[in-house]
């Protein structure tokens, strides 16, 4: 348990350097989460930037080496001879591999770096200000050199290709440079590509430019372009696999093998990372060594697979279609589809590889009933109709109108078809003249879907009691009387025959076998039932399960699982012929080789720490609650201020808001609802805030003991109102006063406490003498919209647009300080929080680095020395010497103790 949650280890090395200014220092910090943006391969290892840092690992097995905490959120990295450059916030990191990792460069872009690419001894570093091209020569020492504008006047990613440089800016345009002379780089052209390109890799002599929906693939070199393809994926990352062979990685958390030389586009394989609860839910970066693949993943981390082999023959190969495929069918070695857009399709499949055949019919949209040799029968609401479809030819043959719609059809023979309506009457038609003519066939009880093998037919029908009636024809003659057979549930997913009189359908109970050769014997298959079914399938002495993504071939006496293949997609059909399957999908269709091997890519398990998505953190004394969606950690603080895990507990509903005293955790709910948690996890008391039905709950915070709730109601009838409602834990949760205005942020010191209001928008002092009975000594409008409030030494101060002072005693405005706010990227404006302790103030979640100053008075304040910070501070809370500041990866440790000989507290 305590391995699977967070664990703090004291290290004996700082990566980070100590300050003694402002009295506080940085102690150390833990690891709550490895964000996978981007990798770069060298010398045989793997670098990653994880937000927090980066880390190397082993490129043939994926094995961690090492890791290092790394200022900023570090989202790009190249790794070079001797170690990695690392782009984090505006700056460049070098970081030396020695075999240790050390931070032993470093220099300051100016802004965001997005990217970075290197050709020779130069970077060429994509930042939010363009293009910045560093020396590297000697990386302990690097210089920018030339810095290259763009048309968006910013830099989302940057390729190298031979002596060209390509730049992705967010718009249509890719701009290109030659670097033939790198310390003169010329802008040679730009190629229009889609509309907002923000992402471009060079892989196997290919440009790949990606809007994260959708990637161009470009051949040709230096301002000589051509398109090659479209692909319908976006490519955040590729690697080779190979010739032609890529794998890209995008948005949608998969990273798909292609072949760029196929003359249509087609998914060879998938693997795909789990989706989390954060906010970087994508593929940011892919890297194939034989038969390993290794990927930068987002929240889901730092994520592995292996294969057994990356090349044809392939098992599953998927062709995406816009809209969807309605059905399908074979016509020897072609696959005929009907996708949703309208019209028959026609490809051939030759050598693995998927070309468009003919299309016709385009006029109308059809569904595919059945195939036999040559013909194949579909419909088109009540227009029935076969066709011949011989190589090279696509000729109806014969059409009927029926009276109602087509539910299911089968081909009895080459020229005559069994058909069941929506109305649920069944038809005998004869396809053998242009003008087919119907005969309706006697059915009692009417079926629910049919199968054919051969000249047998088998019908499935549904009853109300919950089972599932089949009748067998053995001469397919519907005259006859039948054999029948009743089977538990209801088979939804159709019914399929094979030659020897074997039925099978799907049911709540799994496969179900019904031998009619045997007299009808019935077989249910166990371990069947995991997962619904959409459709089966007989293929010879085999049965073929859809169930979602995944295609089961079964042994047809016993059930008995042969192999199974997980899809690309949900499939929603599937036909088969010797040794292919045709699966369509709402988004396109698959072909699966039933005789190649499906041993699907393996996850490799990595050794990673499970990822924590912290949203907010509260302290009481030695406890520490940090927060995320649906559970709660709770660590307790040791004397110097370190952290170490004691527990989790799960929360019943995503806390809007939480705090922490008399050794409880307190979380408020959207329903207004107030729980207290103990460590154990037990909930020990509940209160119930319900002003109005149309009630809105702001924050929780704590005050010398007290509760203090911010709500809003009565907004639906046009008048809006708000109050803090204040609750005493001392006796269980009672409602002791309520106070006008929804209060945004409130800190207590003694018996005093400064707190900033919502409607109405003021500043207030309180007594709290009386913690649950707050007196007001002082109010004011406030002004520059505060988010955070924060007073010591008879200063007031608050945190929005500004930071500004007031005097405590009467609340009259001192000074204004800092720049009007500014956002950025990865920041919120509620994010912001003041926090002061001595003449030492804090700034953070203002810019993606907090910052100390030192208070000379209102009107004085000078920056002062901060320690380092991986990640954009979230949120703060100060308490006994002891400053933790919850970032996007980590929680970080200040203190204003005396140092101790011990370091760096490291997660692992």
């Amino acid at each position: 348990m305590l391995r699977a949650c967070v664990v703090v280890i004291l290290g004996f090395l700082s990566s980070f350097p100590l300050f003694s200014e402002c009295s506080w220092r940085d102690l150390g910090d833990l690891r709550t989460r490895e964000i996978g943006f981007s990798l770069s391969a060298a010398g045989g290892e793997v670098w990653f930037a994880t937000g927090w840092g980066v880390a190397v690992r082993s490129e043939s097995t994926g094995a961690l080496l090492a890791s290092i905490p790394v200022p900023g959120t570090t989202v790009a990295v190249e790794g070079v001879e001797g170690g990695a450059w690392a782009g984090s916030g505006s700056s460049l990191f070098f970081i030396r591999r020695n075999p240790r990792l050390e931070i032993a460069a470093t220099l300051d872009l100016g802004s965001a770096i997005n990217d970075i690419a290197r050709s020779g001894s130069f970077l060429w570093v994509a930042t939010a200000t363009g293009v910045v091209q560093v020396d590297i020569l000697n990386p302990l020492a690097p210089r920018v050199g030339a810095k290259l504008s763009t048309s968006t006047g910013s830099a989302h990613s940057v390729a190298v290709a031979g002596a060209s440089l390509y730049v992705a800016d967010g718009d249509r345009t890719i701009e290109i440079y030659t670097i033939v002379v790198p310390t003169l780089p010329q802008r040679i052209g730009e190629w229009e590509s889609l509309p907002r390109t923000s992402s471009i890799n060079a892989v196997a002599n290919h440009l790949l430019a990606s809007d994260g929906q959708q990637t161009e693939v470009i051949g040709g070199s230096g301002a000589a372009l051509a398109r090659v393809a479209m692909l319908p994926w976006g490519a955040n990352s590729a690697t080779s696999a190979g010739g032609s062979l890529i794998f890209i990685a995008g948005n949608d958390r998969k990273a798909r093998l292609i072949d760029l030389s196929a003359p249509l586009t087609t998914s060879l394989t998938t693997v795909e990372s789990p989706l989390m609860s954060g906010t970087v839910n994508r593929m940011g970066g892919v890297h194939l060594n034989g038969d390993l693949l290794l990927a930068a993943a987002g929240d889901a981390g730092v994520r592995g697979w292996t294969f057994d082999r990356v090349g044809a023959p392939f098992s599953v190969r998927f062709l995406p279609l816009s809209g969807g495929v309605h059905s399908s069918s074979f016509a020897g070695d072609r696959l005929i589809v009907a996708p949703f857009s309208g019209g028959l399709q026609s490809y051939s499949d030759a050598s693995s590889r998927i070309s468009l055949g003919a299309t016709w019919a385009t006029e109308r949209s059809w569904f595919i009933h059945d195939g036999l040799e040559q013909r194949l029968l579909t419909s088109s609401g009540l227009l029935l109709s076969l066709w011949d479809v011989s190589a090279g030819s696509q000729t109806l043959i014969s059409q009927i109108t029926l009276r109602s719609s087509v539910r299911t059809a089968i081909l009895s023979s080459a020229t005559s078809a069994v058909v069941l309506l929506a109305d649920q009457s069944l038809w005998r038609v004869d396809l053998s003249n242009a003008a087919a003519t119907a005969t309706e066939v006697a059915a009692d009880p009417d079926p629910s879907s049919l199968a054919r093998a051969g000249s047998a037919i088998v019908s499935a029908t549904v009853r109300q009691d919950g089972t599932t009636l089949l009748r067998y024809w053995v001469n397919g003659e519907l005259s006859s009387a039948p054999m029948e057979a009743v089977v538990e549930g209801a088979a939804n997913s159709g019914v399929a025959l094979s030659t020897n009189g074997v039925a099978a359908v799907a049911t709540f109970r799994g496969l179900i076998l019904v031998n009619f050769a045997q007299g009808g014997a019935v077989t249910v298959v166990p371990g069947t039932n995991a997962s619904p079914v959409t459709d089966l399938v007989i293929a010879g002495d085999r049965v073929l399960m859809l169930t979602d993504r995944r295609l089961e071939m079964r042994q047809l006496t016993g059930g008995a699982l042969l192999q199974s293949w997980e899809l690309d997609s949900a499939g929603s059909g599937v036909v088969a012929l010797g040794p292919k399957a045709l699966v369509t999908s709402p988004e396109g269709f698959a072909v699966v080789n039933l005789e190649a091997s499906a041993v699907a890519p393996m996850e490799v398990a990595l050794g990673a720490d499970e990822n924590r998505f912290y949203r907010m953190m509260a302290r009481d004394g030695e406890r520490l609650w940090l927060v995320e969606s649906g559970a709660a950690d709770l660590f307790m603080i040791d004397p110097q201020g370190t952290a170490r895990w004691s527990a989790r507990i799960v929360l019943p509903a995503n806390p809007v808001g939480i705090a922490a005293t008399r050794g409880l955790l307190y979380s408020l709910s959207a329903a207004g609802v107030v729980s207290a948690w103990n460590g154990a996890g037990r909930k020990v008391v509940e209160a119930v805030i319900d002003e109005s039905e149309d009630q809105q709950v702001g924050k929780i915070l704590e005050a010398a003991g007290a509760l203090w709730i911010g709500i809003t109601h009565g907004c639906s009838a046009g008048g809006c109102q708000s109050k803090t409602v204040i609750l005493d834990p001392a006796n269980a949760l009672v409602r002791t006063a309520a106070l006008s205005g929804a209060v945004i942020d409130v800190v207590a010191h003694g018996s005093r406490a400064a707190a900033v209001f919502d409607f109405p928008d003021e500043l207030r002092t309180y007594d709290l003498s009386n913690p649950a009975q707050p007196a007001v000594m002082s109010s004011r409008a406030t002004e520059g919209d505060p988010v955070s409030v924060d007073f010591g030494n008879g200063i007031i101060w608050t945190l929005g647009d500004r930071l500004r002072a007031w005097q405590e005693s009467n609340l009259t405005p001192l000074a204004a300080h800092l720049d009007a706010y500014v956002s950025e990227p990865q920041t919120s404006y509620l994010d912001q929080k003041v926090r002061i302790q001595g003449d030492c103030l804090l700034v953070a979640g203002r810019t993606a680095a907090p910052s100390l100053w030192s208070v000379h008075s209102a009107t004085s304040i000078s920056p002062r020395s901060t320690p380092a910070v991986s990640g954009v501070v979230k949120d703060v809370v100060v308490e006994d010497g002891s400053l933790h500041l919850l970032t996007e990866t980590s929680l970080e440790f200040w203190t204003t103790l005396a140092p101790m000989e011990r370091g760096r507290a490291v997660r692992r």
